[in-house]
């Protein structure tokens, strides 16, 4: 059996060499499949962004070496035909694909849609409810499931022909900002004056795929502290609205934990949460996606007075939070992401328990806690709260902190249940 990898190449090969002139650089749109009737919708949303640093300007009919990494990986996330899809993306979720300008002018969509294919368990639900006429369907590659490869044999096709525009349209290389430091990089500048995802298409789950060792922070021994990588960050303007936070390309360095401990604090601040740093041609270890999404708004106690809270509250299957934030509106909102196990004894009574890490995240994760004041929650390590109905009810607290102002040496709060948010 021919490798997948070798067959996208081919495709995307075969199609550069054939585009029309004037053919049309706009984004291929296809939502098909994202609101099938009878079938759940997924709750979170896939935003791909490949900065146009790995991206070679290329003359119709030629095709760079340079530019193979970039496109399989994008490729796979369309190949519905693989078996192992299912890995990187649930049925009906909304795939965003986006590459971040070199000049720093914004971003440019090449792909907006969910990818056409039903998941195992589907496949045999359908097949088992067709009685004889699945089995008539499977023999002759007809029927709902045959309908849906057919399609995404199309849909890859014309995606191969949006990457070949996207490689010949490529910003010249003589007209790309030179790299310097990350927060003043062209792929952060144009994440800043990007619009790629809306959140009522879901949590937002980022893969961003590009080589941040370049950047001047890491050249050194080791990387700038923590509390310099939010101060920087904090002048971007960059606001990636709590995403989860994937980065692939990334070569490995001799001082990689102050890197990663470098990007964490940094994209932190700007609102996402980075779960994985992935060397170009591996792909992540995703997370299971969120089963239940729940959004909160209310007030928590500090020693200062109360403040405006917001909470998503979003967990898997197992209960495990996936991609949960709460944020607190002081002098400025600050997002912090949380983990930890939610049980329900009904389906309106539920308990939360965190891991012991919440504001620490905030801190050196790989050191003692600090506590400061500038932190979020002052890096407070406990967070817990009850469900019952649409409120919710909690507190965070720490054993090594005296708090002073504030009764049970804690910080409470009271949330009610926001129908139909998004945050």
């Amino acid at each position: 059996m021919l490798n997948r990898s070798i067959l996208i190449a081919a495709l995307v090969m075969s199609v550069s060499g054939s585009l029309a002139f004037g053919q049309s650089a706009r984004p291929v749109q296809d939502d098909r499949y994202c609101n099938l009737s009878g079938f759940e919708k997924p709750l979170r949303q896939t935003i791909l962004i490949v900065d146009e640093h790995n991206i070679f300007p290329e003359a119709p009919g030629a095709i760079r070496e340079e530019n193979t990494a970039w496109r399989r990986f994008v490729s796979q996330f369309l190949d519905a035909d693989d078996a192992s899809i299912e890995t990187r993306l649930q049925a009906r979720e909304r795939l965003t694909v986006v590459v971040a300008s070199s000049d720093g002018g914004g971003t440019t969509t090449l792909f907006s849609g969910c990818v056409p294919f039903f998941s195992a368990e589907e496949r045999a639900n359908i097949r088992s409810s067709s009685g004889w006429r699945g089995s008539m369907d499977q023999f002759f590659g007809s029927g709902p499931v045959a309908d849906a490869s057919a399609h995404a044999t199309r849909l890859r096709a014309q995606f191969a022909a949006r990457m070949a525009i996207a490689t010949q349209s490529a910003t010249p290389m003589d007209s790309r900002l030179p790299d310097a430091s990350l927060a003043d990089s062209a792929l952060i500048n144009s994440l800043s004056r990007g619009a790629f995802f809306n959140l009522v298409d879901g949590v937002p789950r980022i893969i961003l795929f590009s080589d941040l060792s370049r950047f001047d922070e890491f050249s050194g021994a080791s990387a700038p502290s923590r509390t310099d990588a939010i101060e920087r960050a904090g002048r971007t303007g960059l606001n990636l609205n709590r995403a989860e936070l994937h980065i692939v390309g990334t070569r490995g360095a001799s001082n990689a934990q102050a890197v990663r401990r470098y990007l964490q604090a940094f994209f932190l601040q700007v609102q996402a949460d980075l779960r994985s740093i992935n060397p170009q041609g591996s792909l992540p270890q995703f997370e299971m996606p969120p089963h239940q999404v729940q959004f909160f708004i209310g007030r928590i106690r500090y020693p200062t007075g109360t403040h405006p809270m917001r909470m998503r509250l979003a967990v898997d299957a197992n209960g495990t939070a996936a991609n949960s934030w709460v944020s607190v509106q002081t002098d400025a909102e600050r997002s912090t992401p949380f983990s930890g196990v939610m049980t329900c004894r009904d389906d309106r009574q539920c308990s939360f328990v965190g891991d012991r890490v919440f504001a620490q995240v905030w801190g050196n994760r790989d050191g003692d806690p600090v506590f400061e004041s500038w932190m979020p929650f002052a890096g407070l390590r406990e967070f817990e709260f009850e469900i019952d109905g649409s409120v919710l009810e909690g507190r965070a607290s720490d054993s090594l902190v005296d708090l002073q102002g504030v009764s049970d040496n804690a910080l409470s709060f009271q949330l009610n249940k926001s129908e139909g948010g998004a945050f």
